[in-house]
């Protein structure tokens, strides 16, 4: 505040996230005690020794009482009510600030916030009254100032993410990630991975049993080699897509095999070549569309995680009944041994919705892998998606009731 002469910091407070500090402000021989935000303060030096003392010596503001004496209670009342201000108001200010990008942010009000706190104080030292306008314009100002300020924070950080979530993801195409509905974040105690990592007790054997000796681009196509000889039929056709129907194996060529990276056998293990987006939905989750076409069959995802054993899942389910994202590697139809956990770490897959009519397929594939209980989850286009479609597939581990809400069918679905 550039327009008080002298400013004294005396004790300092947190609301809703935002630091408040006590200030004993003079301006020609008046004196008052000010609650004022760190981003109005300017010019304020602290006395550490005055606020060590008055951090036992002066009261917290109460509560304002309906008739207000003086412009010290008045503006204090104003900063406390940032942290009970009406919610459909606070709702429907966040609904603008929040479909805005950081080029289209208004500029900062602190200067014209800090002009009419002067005007409020001068004027209540000629008339001893204020300006029922003028202290609800200041308040609007103050709110809407703090709610830009969140935006802006908010931006910063998403900005951060996505730049994180590049720069390990190593995609051939740039994951977007943006929020127009609230002020809410990404989680900070989720880690970004690529590939799957092994949990406790868990070895990935990697010593394939057999491989191929085609060699050239196509030749793996035609002779139908590693599914041939795991007993399975041909994948994929020249354009990549797969052909089989979702409960049936993927052999790709691994490690053994004499083709090249190239090959058109290796499709899953390339990586995926979709553009997504991240982003927050109306009903205050997060999702992921595509920011391009796909075609029918195409591959667009693996789903990665952490591989846990199940049974230890169970316990932890039961000891902590937090809600887990698994996928249960149960294709061979035995006892389910193992489980991809994506809640602490994932890729974009752990963000892609349930849904009971899906556009995307779960198929079962095996590389490098000799385990046979442990192999990769590749998620495949099962219908043609347009640019900007929410994607979905149906959650495995889902439970579902007769209240379901997923855009398909509406049911109430235990995260997974």
């Amino acid at each position: 505040m550039n327009n008080i002469n002298q400013q004294e910091i005396i004790d300092r407070k947190i609301v809703n996230d935002t630091t408040y500090n006590l200030v004993l402000c003079k301006d020609n021989g008046m004196k008052m005690k000010l609650w004022i935000p760190d981003y109005l303060m300017t010019n304020a030096k602290a006395d550490e020794n005055n606020r060590k003392s008055a951090e036992q010596n002066v009261p917290r503001p109460t509560s304002p009482q309906k008739n207000i004496s003086s412009l010290e209670d008045k503006v204090n009342q104003i900063y406390s009510q940032l942290s009970r201000a009406n919610d459909t108001e606070l709702l429907e200010l966040q609904k603008q600030i929040v479909k805005l990008n950081l080029k289209d942010l208004p500029t900062s009000q602190k200067s014209e916030i800090n002009t009419m706190i002067v005007k409020m104080m001068r004027d209540y030292k000629t008339t001893q009254k204020t300006s029922p306008q003028l202290v609800q314009k200041l308040r609007q100002n103050i709110l809407r100032e703090e709610m830009v300020n969140k935006r802006r924070d908010q931006l910063s950080v998403l900005f951060c993410l996505e730049k994180e979530i590049n720069l390990v993801a190593k995609c051939r195409k740039k994951i977007t990630v943006e929020n127009f509905v609230d002020l809410e974040l990404l989680p900070f105690d989720f880690s970004y991975i690529n590939a799957n990592i092994a949990g406790a007790d868990v070895s990935f054997l990697k010593h394939p049993p057999i491989g191929c000796d085609c060699i050239g681009k196509r030749i793996c196509l035609l002779n139908n080699c590693c599914p041939e000889m795991f007993n399975s039929q041909p994948t994929y056709n020249e354009d990549g897509q797969v052909m089989i129907p979702s409960n049936m194996p993927i052999y790709e060529c691994n490690k053994n095999c004499k083709c090249s990276k190239s090959c058109a056998n290796r499709i899953v293990q390339r990586g995926s070549n979709i553009k997504f987006i991240i982003f927050r939905t109306e009903d205050h989750e997060w999702g992921v569309q595509a920011a391009q076409s796909i075609k029918k069959g195409t591959f667009v995802v693996e789903y990665v995680g952490e591989i846990v054993k199940r049974n230890q899942i169970d316990q932890f389910h039961h000891e902590e009944k937090q809600n887990h994202y698994l996928f249960d590697l149960n294709f061979n139809k035995e006892d389910c041994l193992y489980t991809i956990n994506s809640w602490k770490h994932g890729n974009i897959s752990r963000f892609i919705g349930h849904s009971c009519a899906p556009n995307l397929h779960a198929y079962s594939v095996w590389i490098d892998s000799s385990d046979p209980n442990i192999y990769h989850v590749a998620l495949f286009a099962s219908q043609d998606i347009c640019n900007g479609e929410k994607l979905t597939f149906l959650h495995k581990n889902t439970s579902v009731s007769n209240n379901c809400k997923c855009d398909s069918c509406k049911v109430i679905v235990f995260q997974f």
